[in-house]
């Protein structure tokens, strides 16, 4: 018996972190959608809207869930579980908030996590421009979308991202996009290059016709 001891004893500590890794593949992100408001000043207010749904069988409690932020510096953050007030912890560039909520078994739940970043416009002459890192996912997503809300008197001149639909765990989206002052219309590649192109080709034509006339 003494030496089944150590053995039994092992197994009753690998037991429930065995039960907890089969209770956490049933969740699923039923929505979780991205919101980014970009201020005048080049900071960005970065809004998470999860909807966790347990699609297993036994009641699951989620833990810990990261956000790593790849643009500028998370000087702010807040959470919130079914509308109340959640823990968010500021980990360099990376936000951990906890989520100590039992979902039971075709439930869900809403989290909510609010970043604000500083420095996440890159500004120009005529062009600003922003990009970001959604992810690593840690559950499948059914249904997401990223938005991206300019600050006032600034238009969306180009704007590419990453579908978060059918995202799974370890999946990575992008966003990268420009604001200008000038009313360009939106396009699906950056109009930097030829904003820039098109002036000098104009500069050079008049150029060109100033010396023929001469």
């Amino acid at each position: 018996m003494s030496r089944q001891l150590p053995l039994l004893l092992f197994f009753l500590f690998l037991s429930p972190l065995l039960t907890l890794n089969a209770q956490m593949g049933p969740l699923v992100y039923k929505n979780y959608y991205v919101k980014i408001i970009i201020l005048n000043d080049g900071s960005a207010l970065l809004s998470y809207d999860m909807e966790l749904e347990n699609t297993g069988t036994v009641p699951v409690v989620p833990g810990y869930g990261l956000i790593n932020l790849s643009s500028g510096k998370v000087v702010s953050a807040s959470s919130s579980v079914m509308g109340r007030k959640g823990e968010a912890v500021i980990e360099g560039n990376a936000v951990r908030y906890s989520v100590w909520e039992v979902i039971n078994p075709g439930k869900s739940i809403k989290v909510e996590v609010n970043v604000t970043v500083s420095g996440f416009l890159s500004k120009g002459i005529l062009f600003d421009e922003f990009q970001a890192t959604i992810g690593p996912i840690s559950y499948p997503v059914i249904r997401g979308d990223v938005i991206v809300v300019p600050p006032a008197g600034k238009n969306i001149v180009y704007l590419s991202k990453s579908s978060l639909n059918a995202m799974k765990p370890g999946d990575i989206a992008q966003v990268r996009g420009e604001l200008s002052y000038i009313p360009l219309p939106l396009l699906p590649f950056s109009w930097y290059p030829v904003f820039w192109t098109a002036v000098i080709a104009v500069i050079l034509l008049a150029f060109v016709i100033r010396r023929v006339r001469r």
